[in-house]
């Protein structure tokens, strides 16, 4: 007796890889939105990324990190600029 081959059940267990996650391997890329995200607002970035990690999206940890190392830059050149524009006093005082 052959068995006819017809649509599957896709909530049959026995079907189901188990084990493997069912992420879409195009979900651990970040998007545009995304990077200017992390890269202009780092600590919303940080947030959203905190949020996808709960939600156990791969592309979660990648804003964390990203946002976080953004976040360390910008505060490096917001103090070179404060350092850079600082008040110098003379190294040589003129006469009177």
């Amino acid at each position: 007796m052959s068995q006819v081959s017809g649509p599957s059940n896709p909530y049959d267990a026995s079907q189901a890889e188990l084990g493997k996650p069912l992420n879409n391997p195009d979900d651990s890329k970040l998007t545009t939105v995304d990077w200017i995200l992390c890269i202009l607002c780092s600590g919303i970035g940080c947030i959203v990324g905190i949020f996808r990690l709960i939600q156990g999206k791969p592309n979660g940890g990648k804003m964390i990190a990203i946002s976080v190392c953004f976040a360390i830059l910008w505060s490096i050149v917001r103090f070179a600029i404060m350092v850079a524009t600082e008040q110098q006093e003379p190294l040589f005082e003129e006469p009177l």
